[in-house]
């Protein structure tokens, strides 16, 4: 469940309150802040999900993570 306006999914934003069904292949951003100095690009926390498996212990996820990974700001209103 996404509670937030600062996802966004393979480059689509996602809506507050959205439930999203991750898949292979996804790259998920979490909007942090504008760039200081440039706000028409972004800091944002990017996952990339590589795989996962379903357990008996639950879900088994092969992922990418970059916590500072610059994108454009789709957050920007100018």
């Amino acid at each position: 469940m996404i509670l937030t306006g600062k996802v966004q999914i393979n480059e689509e934003d996602i809506p507050k309150k959205a439930a999203y069904y991750v898949q292979q292949n996804d790259i998920i951003d979490i909007w942090k802040q504008p760039v200081e100095g440039n706000t028409k690009f972004a800091e944002v926390h990017r996952i990339e999900i590589i795989n996962y498996i379903l357990t008996d212990q639950g879900y088994d996820i092969n992922l990418k993570s970059w916590k500072d990974f610059y994108v454009q700001n789709w957050r920007d209103k100018n």
